[in-house]
């Protein structure tokens, strides 16, 4: 069947690699670590001076 679809390989490749790339982007952003982001203290005061 995908045979008959004549979809270059690379194509699927290129469009299966970023669909995994902005997936896991987002899952790791706002499941994993959704509230270790932007806590160092010692930075934040560093940043204030």
């Amino acid at each position: 069947m995908a045979e008959s679809w004549h979809w270059n390989e690379y194509a699927v490749l290129a469009l299966t690699m970023a669909i995994n790339l902005s997936t896991e982007f987002l899952y790791q952003k706002f499941v994993v670590f959704r509230n270790s982001i932007d806590t160092n203290e010692l930075a934040k005061k560093e940043e204030k001076k």
